[in-house]
Order: C-alpha cells, then sequence, then structure tokens
C-alpha cells in the first residue's frame, strides 16, 4: 500500500468505522444484557431448563438484531461515507466500512457468549480459549494481509474471533444440554429475511432510490427512504416468517391489532 492508501484505511478503521459499528455492539447486547441476571439466578436455584431458555433466548435477540443492523452497515457503506464523512477516496472507505461490517456483528455476539461464560460459572475455560483466540488472530493476521490487503485483518479476526465464540458454545452444549436447533431456525429465517432486505435495496437504487450521485443533502434523504424501505420489508419477511414470535415470545401482528383496538376505542 502507497502511504495515502494506508491514511485512508487507519481513518476509515479508528474514525468512521469506530463510530458506525459501535451501532450494532451497543444495541443488540443491550437487549440480551437483561437476560444475563435471570440465568445466574436460575443457576442458583439449579433450574436447567430455564437456563437453557434463556441462553437460546439470549443469543436469538443478538442474531435478530445484530446480523440485520451490521448487514444496513455493509449494504450502505458508501452512501454512509459519502453523506456523514468526509473522504479522498470514497471507494476503499466504503469498501474498508463494509469489510468492517463483519467485524461488528463478531464484536457483537461475542461480548454476549462472554458474559454467559461469566454467568454459567465457566470462566476456566473461557480464558484459556481467549489466550489460543488472541495467538491465532496474531499467526494469521500478517500473512493474510500479504495475501488479501485490508481484508485479511477482518479476516484473521473472522477466524480467531469464530474460534472463540463457537467453542465456548460447544462447551455451553456439553455441559448444559443445550440444543441450538431453535437457533439454526432463527438464522436460517433472518438469513431469508436479509436476502428480501437486500434485493429490496438494489431495486431501489436501481430506481434512483439511492445512491451517491445526488448532492450530500439529496443522497442522505435517499438514503433513509431506501434503508426505511428495506429495513420494514425485513421485518414484514421475519414477521410472516414468525422470527418475533420465537425470538420475543411475542405475536407482533396480534399485538398491533391489540393496540389499534385500544386506539380506536
Amino acid at each position: 500500500y502507497e502511504s495515502k492508501v494506508i491514511t485512508t484505511i487507519i481513518s476509515s478503521t479508528t474514525y468512521v468505522g469506530v463510530k458506525i459499528t459501535a451501532i450494532p455492539m451497543i444495541l443488540a447486547p443491550g437487549f440480551a444484557a437483561a437476560i444475563i441476571p435471570h440465568i445466574t439466578e436460575a443457576l442458583t436455584k439449579k433450574d436447567y431448563k430455564l437456563i437453557r431458555k434463556n441462553i437460546i433466548d439470549c443469543i436469538n435477540i443478538i442474531l435478530y438484531i445484530g446480523i440485520p443492523v451490521c448487514f444496513c452497515i455493509f449494504l450502505y457503506a458508501k452512501p454512509i461515507n459519502y453523506t456523514l464523512f468526509y473522504n479522498e477516496d470514497l471507494k476503499l472507505a466504503s469498501y474498508v466500512l463494509a469489510w468492517l461490517s463483519l467485524e461488528a456483528f463478531l464484536g457483537t455476539l461475542a461480548p454476549v457468549v462472554t458474559n454467559l461464560m461469566m454467568a454459567l460459572e465457566l470462566r476456566k475455560n473461557y480464558f484459556k480459549r481467549l489466550i489460543i483466540s488472541t495467538i491465532i488472530k496474531g499467526i494469521l493476521i500478517v500473512p493474510m494481509i500479504y495475501i488479501f490487503g485490508f481484508a485479511g485483518s477482518v479476516l484473521s479476526s473472522v477466524i480467531g474471533d469464530g474460534y472463540l465464540i463457537l467453542s465456548n458454545l460447544q462447551e455451553v452444549k456439553k455441559v448444559f444440554k443445550v440444543k441450538f436447533r431453535k437457533v439454526t431456525w432463527v438464522l436460517i429465517r433472518v438469513l431469508i429475511s436479509i436476502v428480501f432486505m437486500g434485493l429490496t435495496s438494489f431495486i431501489l437504487n436501481k430506481i434512483g432510490i439511492g445512491g451517491t450521485e445526488s448532492g450530500k443533502m439529496i443522497s442522505f434523504v435517499w438514503m433513509c427512504i431506501n434503508g426505511l424501505i428495506s429495513v420494514l420489508v425485513f421485518a414484514g419477511v421475519s414477521i410472516f416468517l414468525n422470527v418475533p414470535k420465537v425470538v420475543f415470545h411475542m405475536d407482533v401482528v396480534k399485538f398491533v391489532k391489540t393496540k389499534l383496538r385500544r386506539g380506536n376505542a
């Protein structure tokens, strides 16, 4: 990389990336954090059925909120950089932010899994794995950056953090006999909803609702409209697939109808 390119990457990572990726890292764990004390209480009472339920709920909330938010960062990396930040190289800055969206999701899920390990009193093996994860990142980062460029730094984190998350969940599964079938069910349906969300954004961009061809203010408005419609499509598809009902144990359609009836009463 030339010095100018390196400066752009550093700026996009430390200035733009940190600000934008902090959104899912704060938002999703905030919803899941409320469940952690219930896990601790259930562990004290040795209510293993409730522990398993709370573990599943905690992970499902992260998947349902974290994946679409991080996908939005990937989807709107270019208009976000164009309308909200100054960049000498918009293409490179957008490329960096798009890759950081993947790291943002892992950075959203990993702290929740860490809190689960602490609450479930599985600290000993967690710290061993944390050291291994750090070593994996340290070994891979240089060769992967050499091969893939900036993307290599993210991929090395994906491998290291992926190992940490999956190995911890494997221990949780083994110790507390947790079955992650419902998590897989939610994950598949969230990904289906994400596909429809991405297609909606693509079509809207094609008809002129989105993009970075106009001035910053107009592009910002188009980005917001594009994002709102795409998120509504995601919500609609996920509701059709009963994802919120499984994640939040609430029938969204029935809840909305009840609220509308009360409002009209």
